[in-house]
């Protein structure tokens, strides 16, 4: 294959791909997810190093929210976390 004819199919691929996140991004939004949450971080797990708060699920009904690995519901104890660590910057 040619220098020429890789570089064509790459771009093919390129835009292939571009479609595809694209119209992925449009099916999500008309299921109800929304790119930015109103939902904020749980007030025991505000600066935590492990905190996700990503959610999960195929459809509206379906999704749950991670907390984090350690406590994927997020932590239920009146006490502080015995996880939690102070985030550190980028």
């Amino acid at each position: 294959m040619s220098n020429t004819a890789h570089q064509l199919r790459l771009r093919s691929l390129h835009q292939h791909l571009q479609r595809y996140r694209s119209s992925r991004f449009v099916l999500r939004s008309q299921l109800g997810f929304e790119s930015r949450s109103t939902l904020t971080c749980p007030e025991v797990c505000c600066g935590c190093r492990h905190y996700h708060g990503q959610f999960y699920g195929v459809s509206k009904a379906d999704r749950r929210q991670l907390i984090c690995a350690m406590h994927p519901l997020g932590w239920q104890e009146e006490s502080p976390c015995v996880d939690w660590q102070q985030k550190t910057p980028p």
